[in-house]
């Protein structure tokens, strides 16, 4: 099976993620970046290959009932279209065909399961260090590394050390912890309480040893009864076959004396493809003759002028043209208003500039240059910069002269103090005592003291218990109650596994009585009762002497019930027998739960006044309710607690002394700073940190004060001066725009422009200036005189088309407009015509080709034909198709005989005919029939045997069982029976274990001999890939047959190296050959080729052997696909320079 494509439509992180398999064998490598969702395309495969599981952790985006998985694969050469949900049945569906079998998809791929699909076709780079560690195992040799290669396990060591504990656990001579030891020892107990307490009379003896004895018979009969039913079983399967053999025989007779038809399948598909390919071809044949004649049909009619043809160019040229010609026309009178629309705008701006009535002809040669334009500018911008220097330096210096009064006012508000003495009490408190110090052993004792109450409250105590003397019970006579406790528990664990064991089994019984009874069988004390009821009604008729009529009415309805329900239970006999063993063990179900549960309800009594014991010990000490348990904990703990308060008081007393000492201190800071006296408390650090952080406040504000004293002062000097220089510049500034006012007065009077002008004015005049000689220019330029060459034009194109239309005999009057129109017109119609004449001849031409071609492949179609039909001696292909059917008959033929061979087989489960002919070897049908109607009596008459064994040991049970045992005997019994139940249970899981453990043993000797050779073989040649050639040979050491080991031999060594001498690189290397290996083992066998799926692989390869390993997935390629994640950009890059065109990227959004 081959992937084309796959789509996780609603999976996980994805939401239309595609990804497109390449159709030539290649590696897909599937690059994503971190969270790009690497893991959950990997897991996305395998879900739908097989299944999304019921816990998944792919739908946190899309639940679990949206997800939805599609592919298209490649099945036996066809297409599918396959969707994959979550529905517990039909998850799988087909586009086309509906719902696809599981079962059927399963065959699909091999046969092939999710576990083994991940062992053999999954790696990643965990599972590929795991395996290289793994041949480091001290029990590891060739075998077991080669078998672990090819079957992809990991965790072979840790699975037979698990087999080898669980088997030691379960069962061993030499140790008294197992499970076994532990059960026989319940046993022996039990055995002997139960000798204790069982009843010694001797009726009870002999009531026990009639029971055995009816259980021997009845065992017996049983043993003889299977016997001759298995025989019944075998003889009456030989009388069914014997027809059906018969029938076979007849099939496989015909079909030797008839012999297979001569028309072989290859030969009759390659007629009948060759004939269906004639047919083809004749009508294909057919067809082109036919479009050829209506081709030439549409030749002939089709007439051009050849003058219209050749003039055709000439005529494109002038309609051509004609969209400029028309322009032309249009625009002359536009020109003339355009021109006249300046005159008003030019001489608005002439009088703006002061030149009011100067002529408009040839005006843009008498405005100013752009020297006297440039002069004016200048003159006008230097005016304009100074005016605005004067401007801002008058608005500065007059909020300088603001600032410099704020500022003298702001010096006279401020006073300084001295704050010399309080910075001397500050110090004072400060170095008295290490205030940080003292927080933090007040801090320390806060904690102290939480952590005692919290370890009090724990204990159980009061405040006041801590100093009181309290005498607790000793810590031996606690851990003696706990003694006695814990084996209380234990008794009541045991019996209450008793009693569930019992539960489940009451159970399991009810529900088959409730089966048994619903089949309408007669239980055996119905029919005891209905006979003794029998007998009483024949023991009144005989003590009667002679009985009536009414005695007799009587007696006959309970005869006859009494055989009727006596047949019913014959013809039942095996169910009845079934249900009377089933009531009885209910009844001592029943029995054995009543006894573990008054054991159950003994111990739990006895657990209550052991408890009630304890509580009055520790009420009596004075202590609160301990737990027995952990009584000695709490004892050390309780010490603990009570010289830890000891401490801990000592050190608040010498923190409080030391506190009282900086009270006089802190006083007469608040002197200092005019504040009242306040209450020190229980804990004066706090007041006494607030005295000293205000002080510190107040010091600080004092030095401010100082210091802004001082720097206002100095501001006010620096701003004195600093208006003194604004004053001066601002009178030079002055004298400077007079000075360039004059000289913008004298430019305007030479560019010949108005002496009134203002600065902004004439700091824009050069560009007001050039547009009007822009105007100007342009009204001179549209005069009438540049008009005129525009008509001449016109009147050229004109007499052009009325020459043309005389060149091909058309009119020659009317409008040129409407004469080139009409010429257009027949050019283009004359055009198409000559070019559809061009097209049809071509298309003749092709299609003659064409046709010679097809009539030669026919006539090679007819001559392979009747090469055919000579062989077959026939004449054409209806006396083909008569030996055609013939052969469809013998097949149909052969086919009912191996449908008749596979129901056979499959009705007498599997055996082949040849073992049912050999059953029925020399046997005839009739004595056979005699024979088990005899063997049917027989079993008839052992049935009945079976019943009253049955009858007589469920009679001798009810004897035992009438005698009631005393409850500790069958307390003692049930512990014996739920005994050998464990031992037997531990025996089975060593004898289960010890199985699997030699099955393993089995796997890896007889794959050894079967496919080692190749194995090594082909990881020797993946080895030498992988490494570049760095070790060429894969050995396999014999020389000690019981521990053969695996050697590699390197290129530039001559002795082989042992796993452990290899680096870890290489081993990794060397199991990832031996994967690959038992992969195309895996398919050399002719498995179904699934993907191959790697992740990771090469991240701690150097970039040469990773080149190495994609060379070496590139040659698996070949054989399936291989499908390579990574999110490691450099790995792709290489990859793609390896690989080349036998790689494919596939990125992850």
């Amino acid at each position: 099976m081959r992937f084309q494509t796959f789509e996780a439509t609603a999976y996980g992180k994805f939401d239309l993620q595609k990804l497109e398999f390449p159709a030539a064998p290649s590696v897909l490598l599937v690059y994503g970046p971190n969270e790009a969702g690497k893991s959950s395309m990997r897991q996305a495969i395998v879900d739908f290959l097989f299944g999304v599981p019921l816990q998944t952790s792919q739908a946190y985006l899309h639940p679990r009932p949206g997800i939805i998985l599609a592919a298209d694969v490649l099945v036996a050469d066809q297409s599918l279209r396959v969707t994959r949900n979550t529905k517990r049945r039909d998850s799988l569906t087909v586009e086309g065909q509906g719902v696809f079998d599981e079962a059927t998809w399963l065959a699909r791929l091999g046969g092939i399961d999710r576990a083994t699909f991940e062992r053999l076709f999954a790696l990643g780079r965990d599972e590929l260090v795991a395996g290289a560690r793994e041949m480091l195992d001290p029990d590891a040799n060739a075998s077991r590394t080669l078998f672990e290669a090819a079957a992809g396990l990991t965790t072979y060591t840790e699975m037979s050390r698990r087999l080898n504990d669980e088997a030691a656990e379960a069962y061993s001579s030499r140790r008294q912890s197992t499970a076994f030891a532990k059960a026989k020892e319940r046993f022996e107990l039990a055995s002997a309480s139960l000798r204790q307490h069982e009843h010694k009379e001797p009726a009870y003896r002999v009531l026990q040893k009639a029971r055995s004895e009816a259980q021997r018979q009845l065992e017996e009969i049983d043993s003889d009864r299977r016997a001759k039913r298995a025989y019944l079983t075998g003889r009456t399967r030989i009388a069914r076959t014997l027809p059906q053999l018969r029938d076979y025989d007849e099939l496989e007779s015909q079909l030797a004396s008839t012999e297979p038809m001569v028309v072989g399948n290859e030969l009759r598909t390659e007629v009948t493809k060759g004939y269906s390919e004639r047919q083809t071809l004749s009508e294909r044949r057919a067809g082109l003759v036919r479009a050829q004649e209506a081709d030439e049909r549409d030749r002939n009619t089709i007439s051009v002028r050849p003058e219209v043809v050749a003039a055709a160019p000439d005529v494109k040229e002038l309609e051509l043209l004609r969209s400029q010609a028309l322009k032309t026309l249009e625009d002359i009178p536009k020109r003339i208003a355009q021109r006249e629309q300046l005159r008003p705008e030019i001489e608005q701006e002439l009088a703006v500039l002061g030149m009011a009535g100067e002529s408009l002809d040839g005006l843009y040669t008498r405005l100013p240059t752009l020297a006297q334009i440039s002069a004016i500018a200048a003159a006008a911008t230097a005016m304009t910069e100074l005016e605005t220097r004067r401007r801002d330096l008058s608005s500065g210096h007059e909020a300088a002269v603001e600032t410099q009064a704020a500022l003298l006012a702001d010096i006279a508000e401020l006073s300084a103090e001295d704050p010399e003495p309080l910075r001397r009490c500050l110090y004072a408190l400060e170095t008295t005592a290490n205030l940080g110090e003292l927080r933090a052993r007040r801090d320390q004792l806060a904690v102290e003291a939480s952590s005692l109450t919290e370890r009090r409250v724990v204990l159980g105590l009061s405040p006041e218990d801590l100093d009181a003397e309290f005498d607790p019970p000793k810590e031996a006579v606690a851990k003696d109650i706990v003694r006695e406790q814990r084996k209380l528990a234990e008794s009541v664990v045991t019996q209450g596994r008793l009693v569930e064991e019992c539960e489940d089994t009451r159970v399991g019984l009810e529900a088959r009585l409730a089966e048994m009874e619903q089949s309408d069988i007669p239980s055996l004390d119905a029919l005891m009762q209905l006979r003794r009821e029998r007998d009483s009604a024949l023991d009144e008729l005989i003590s009667n002497g002679s009985p009536d009529a009414v005695a007799v009415s009587k007696y006959r309805p309970l005869v006859t019930e009494a055989d009727a329900l006596s047949d019913r239970r014959f013809d039942k006999a095996s169910a009845a027998h079934e249900l009377d063993s089933l009531r009885a063990d209910h009844v001592a179900c029943m029995a054995r739960a009543k006894a573990a549960r008054a054991a159950v309800e003994s111990a739990k009594s006895k657990q209550l006044e052991v408890v009630g014991g304890w509580e009055s010990l520790c009420q009596a000490a004075g202590l609160p309710a301990v737990d027995m348990e952990n009584y000695g904990s709490w004892l050390s703990e309780y010490r603990a607690v009570r010289a830890s308060d000891t401490a801990h008081r000592s050190r608040a007393k010498s923190h409080r002394k030391t506190l009282d000492a900086l009270v006089p201190l802190a006083m007469d800071i608040l002197g200092h700073l005019a504040l009242p006296q306040q209450p020190w408390g229980d804990d004066p650090l706090v007041p006494i940190d607030a005295v000293l952080t205000e002080g510190k406040r107040v010091l600080g504000e004092c030095e401010k004060q100082q210091s802004a004293a001082a720097s206002l002062k100095r501001r006010g000097d620096e701003g004195a001066r600093l208006l003194e220089e604004s004053a001066a510049r601002i009178a030079a500034l002055e004298a400077e725009a007079t000075k360039h006012a004059k000289t913008l007065r004298e430019v305007l009077s030479m560019a010949g422009l108005a002496e009134t002008l203002s600065a902004e004015w004439a700091r824009d005049a050069g560009r007001r200036i050039e547009a009007l000689r822009t105007k100007a220019r342009e009204f001179h330029e549209r005069d009438e005189a540049r008009i005129n060459p525009m008509r001449r034009d016109l009147d050229k194109y004109e007499n052009k088309v009325r020459e043309l239309a005389a060149r091909i005999g058309e009119p020659t009057v009317g409008s040129w407009q409407a004469m080139l129109e009409s010429l257009v017109t027949l050019s283009e119609s004359h055009v198409a015509l000559a070019r559809k004449h061009e097209t049809i001849e071509e298309r003749m031409g092709e299609r003659q080709l064409k046709l010679n071609d097809v009539s030669g492949q026919l006539k090679e179609m007819d001559d392979q034909l009747q090469a055919h039909y000579a062989q077959l001696e026939v004449a054409d292909f209806d006396e083909f198709s008569v030996l055609a059917n013939a052969r469809d008959e013998w097949d149909r033929a052969v086919a009912a005989r191996d449908e008749k061979r596979r129901t056979l087989m499959q009705a007498e489960d599997g055996r082949s005919i040849e073992t049912l002919r050999s059953e029925a070897e020399g046997v005839d049908a009739d004595d056979l029939m005699v024979e088990i109607d005899a063997l049917n009596q027989e079993v008839e008459g052992i049935e009945t045997r079976y019943g009253e064994a049955v009858a007589a040991l469920r009679f001798a049970e009810k004897a035992v069982d009438g005698v009631t045992p005393s409850d500790a005997a069958v307390l003692a019994m049930s512990e014996r029976a739920s005994a050998t139940l464990a031992w037997n249970r531990a025996l089975d899981e060593h004898v289960r274990c010890l199985i699997q453990q030699q099955l393993l043993d089995w796997a890896i000797g007889r794959f050894r001999e079967d496919h080692q050779s190749p194995l090594v073989a082909a990881a020797e040649r993946y080895l030498q890939i992988v490494t570049c050639g760095a070790h060429t040979r894969l050995l396999v050491d014999d020389s000690n047959p019981r521990n053969p080991q695996l050697l590699v031999l390197g290129r530039d060594s001559q002795m082989p190296r042992t796993m452990a001498a290899l680096s870890e690189g290489t081993r990794d290397q060397l199991y990832l050959a031996l994967r690959l290996a038992g992969l195309e083992l895996h398919l050399d066998e002719g498995r179904t080729p699934l993907p191959f799926v790697a992740d990771d692989l090469f991240v701690n390869f150097d970039d040469t052997r990773a080149a190495a390993g994609f060379t070496a997935l590139g040659e698996l390629a070949r054989r399936t696909q291989v499908v390579y994640f990574t999110h490691h950009q450099h790995l792709t890059d290489l990859a793609q320079a390896t690989l080349g065109n036998a790689v494919t990227v596939a990125r992850l959004s």
